[in-house]
């Protein structure tokens, strides 16, 4: 009989960061106090003239698979040599704005008779919650099918007061608030489908963006209790309050990079490649003056629209009683960093806003030996596997 038995080696996960205009994955060992980012890549969704939805999925799979040919390649091989288990225990998938329909909403009981509300309650309004989310949104997806990704109770009230099920009082009225977010089935089954052909795992999940940024956010601004988070994407502007560390309101502002290139390209009469390529040589100072008046004339108006609908939005969310602390997350493209210039201009609207663009910087003291990919994959790992 040996009295020695085999060390078990440290399990990983995978976390993928779906976002609008690119996909990056991360192995990841928790075996540590930090999360540790054994290694990672990104390409990018690449979309040329149509903006339709279906040339926006076939792009997503093309760049995923690109992905799953890298870490194959090249990721999943270093398990083995930096000693880590080849078994991968879970992948989690973390969807961006495009790629997943995410809301806070409520519903109301109201009896003239008084109550003591009860788990029937509860279950009875999450049913009017996810009929009224369906309603609402079954416009807005690339499919009107749409799946669960999470959903989470954020506030149960009884006579606009916070009450417990468990301790209740008779009421009158019952109000609860729920966060949901659902994906298409579509882009759902697209992704297993380019997954499981590399991972043994049946656990493939998938995760809200909006909720794993609110949880980077929190893990790593403890002491802050109310924020406002803004992703500006390619095809809108999505603006996320928080409060007490939950979501509390989810809004849009239908301005994004798509609508920047088309409102310029209309503009200008030039093609959509050629905008791009001049807002590049903008960020670098070399375009021709003549070229860059136009250019800048075009932004400011989009910028004015922007600022206004944005503003506009975070009054009506937070009751003109807005956090003073907002974070901006733009994606890596030239027209992404186009809306952070934007965002820095909110303070003309509220002196007391304080703007900070999200970076790397945030989350080093975070990761396991500050070896940090891209923030926008760091907040994804963070916020699917941090403590």
């Amino acid at each position: 009989m040996s009295f020695f038995t085999k060390k078990s080696l440290p399990k990983v996960n995978v976390v993928y960061d779906i976002d609008d205009d690119s996909v990056a994955v991360a192995i990841v060992s928790t075996h540590k106090k930090l999360p540790e980012i054994i290694w990672s890549c990104r390409y990018p969704v690449i979309i040329n003239q149509s903006f339709d939805d279906q040339s926006y999925v076939r792009a997503l799979q093309q760049a995923l698979e690109r992905v799953q040919s890298d870490i194959a390649k090249k990721g999943l091989p270093l398990l083995k040599k930096l000693g880590f288990s080849q078994t991968i225990q879970d992948v989690r998938c973390v969807l961006g704005t495009r790629w997943h329909t995410a809301d806070s909403m409520s519903s109301s009981m109201r009896s003239d008779d008084s109550f003591v509300p009860t788990d029937q309650h509860l279950r009875e309004a999450q049913k009017q919650i996810h009929q009224k989310f369906i309603h609402y949104h079954d416009n807005e997806s690339i499919d009107t099918e749409l799946e669960h990704v999470s959903h989470r109770v954020l506030r149960i009230l009884g006579d606009n007061q916070p009450v417990s099920l468990t301790q209740s009082r008779p009421i009158n009225r019952l109000d609860v608030q729920m966060y949901i977010s659902k994906i298409p089935r579509l882009v759902k089954h697209m992704i297993k489908r380019v997954l499981v052909q590399t991972y043994q795992t049946r656990s493939i999940t998938f995760h809200s963006s909006f909720e794993s940024i609110n949880n980077a956010l929190m893990i790593t601004n403890r002491k802050l209790r109310d924020f406002i988070f803004i992703l500006p994407g390619r095809g809108r502007t999505t603006i996320v309050s928080s409060r007490y560390g939950s979501i509390h309101r989810v809004s849009h502002v239908p301005i994004g990079e798509d609508f920047l290139v088309r409102t310029i390209s209309t503009a200008l009469n030039r093609p959509h490649h050629d905008i791009r390529s001049r807002i590049q040589l903008r960020k670098k100072n070399r375009h021709h003056p003549a070229g860059m008046r136009e250019m800048n004339i075009a932004l400011d108006e989009i910028s004015r629209r922007w600022l206004q609908s944005t503003y506009k939005e975070i009054e009506s969310m937070t009751r003109g009683n807005s956090p003073q602390t907002v974070f901006v997350s733009m994606t890596d493209s030239n027209t992404g960093k186009v809306f952070g210039e934007f965002a820095s201009r909110l303070k003309t609207y509220e002196s007391k806003l304080q703007i900070s663009n999200i970076n790397t910087e945030h989350f080093s003291e975070y990761i396991e030996n500050h070896r940090l990919p891209d923030y926008r994959l760091t907040m994804s790992v963070l916020g699917t596997c941090g403590y």
